[in-house]
């Protein structure tokens, strides 16, 4: 019988201050005023919260919080791993289109060297000056392949089968 009045004035005892710590804390601090350490403890309250209830003894507790301690940590470091990442292959982009930009330049200066002065000036105009004119209506390359669905024969064989 006295457990359980002490375990019910507890009860009444938390509740009533958490109210009022509540009221006082919400009244003189803004939200955006709060602390990085007032943000961390709400976090570790919140994360407790989950166990409210199930009357866990010190030593749990502590355990539970190493726990917990120990799965942040392993979330940042895989959060560094994955940012880590991520600028690894932004580099390996750069790296990749600077050896496409050379690649593409030995080639064309292979061809000036095969080409006449007026060819290479008509290749660069045909291939880099005006690519709208070798473009579809989508804006996308037109495939040569489609050209003989469209052939004199191709419509008289159409024709035929009609």
């Amino acid at each position: 019988m006295k457990k359980s009045f002490l375990a019910i004035a507890i009860m009444i005892a938390s509740l009533t201050g958490f109210s009022a710590a509540a009221q006082t804390s919400s009244a003189c601090i803004t939200p955006t005023e709060q602390t990085s350490a007032d943000k961390k403890a709400d976090k570790d309250a919140r994360r407790m919260r989950m166990f409210d209830g199930l009357n866990l003894t010190a030593d749990q507790t502590a355990r539970i919080q190493a726990l917990q301690a120990d799965q942040k940590a392993q979330k940042e470091a895989a959060k560094a791993d994955r940012k880590a990442k991520k600028e690894m292959a932004k580099a390996d982009r750069k790296q990749q289109s600077e050896a496409s930009r050379q690649s593409r330049q030995k080639y064309l200066d292979s061809l000036r060297g095969i080409l006449t002065p007026e060819q290479y000036t008509r290749f660069l105009e045909n291939n880099f000056v005006n690519k709208s004119a070798h473009k579809g209506k989508d804006g996308h390359h037109a495939h040569r392949g489609h050209a003989k669905h469209h052939s004199k024969a191709a419509q008289a064989k159409q024709s035929r089968n009609s």
